[in-house]
């Protein structure tokens, strides 16, 4: 395995403390990474609805958690009940994993990349009909959780913001004329953070080779105008380490390293 990307320069846009095995691990590999997170977290903007839904998570039949930060936000610190527990549904291994990490068990993890997977994948188990559901996510969130669950037949669903996301005040002085062969980006608002940043770069996407980890980051990509992008098979360090592997080797093959 050593030096599958050697001599890549990897840029990596999430937060530097969710980043840092995947880093190691590139660099076990042979690749030179850069973090430069293009998102930061805030509590919200209000404490008190998440407060409330905690306290009273028995009501609950499901609890949906779609990000990491959803699932740390809402039950970090939150005492497993052994009784009258709600279900866990998550979006993806990773957010499973956090779950878990708190110290609850995990009902439902959806294979698919966004919460219109996580809501299918309740309808096929049949387990949304006349359900109450707390939805704890990010103030960017769409209703479209919201939405589908109650068109499923679900009984109710509580939306309500248990952190922020905001673009970060970093000085991107020089990231315009660095030269990264591989940028890996694992949300929609930190792609389009990257293209505001550089907005005055002439076509942003055009010199390097956009990595994804997953198809709701991939469209907003493609929305901004990458093409050519590499997307994770899962949405876990293991499927990013892949998707830069095999983004290095589409870029050997077409002769444009940076080195």
């Amino acid at each position: 395995m050593t030096g599958l990307v050697e001599g890549a320069r990897v840029l990596l846009t999430r937060q530097k403390d969710d980043s840092r095995d995947l880093a190691l691990q590139i660099e076990a590999l042979g690749g030179v990474v850069e973090c430069i997170p293009m998102i930061e977290f805030q509590e919200p903007s209000d404490p008190r609805p998440l407060a409330q839904m905690r306290d009273r998570v028995t009501d609950f039949d499901w609890i949906a958690l779609t990000s990491r930060r959803a699932a740390r936000a809402f039950l970090h610190g939150l005492p497993l009940t052994e009784t009258s527990r709600p279900c866990i549904a998550a979006v993806g291994a990773s957010t499973a994993t956090e779950i878990e990490r708190n110290g609850w068990p995990v009902d439902l993890v959806s294979g698919g990349g966004g919460v219109g997977d996580l809501v299918d994948d309740l309808i096929a188990h049949r387990r949304i009909e006349g359900k109450t559901i707390a939805y704890p996510c990010s103030n960017l969130a769409r209703d479209e959780f919201s939405r589908r669950a109650m068109a499923a037949g679900a009984k109710s669903v509580a939306m309500v913001e248990a952190y922020r996301v905001v673009a970060p005040m970093i000085d991107m002085g020089n990231l315009g004329e660095a030269e990264f062969d591989i940028v890996v980006f694992t949300s929609p608002s930190g792609s389009q953070n990257f293209a505001q940043l550089l907005a005055n770069t002439a076509d942003v996407f055009s010199k390097i080779q956009p990595v994804s980890i997953g198809p709701t980051t991939t469209t907003a990509l493609l929305d901004l105008g990458a093409r050519g992008i590499v997307e994770a098979q899962s949405q876990n360090d293991a499927g990013l380490l892949d998707a830069i592997v095999e983004a290095w080797e589409h870029i050997k093959k077409q002769g444009r390293t940076t080195t």
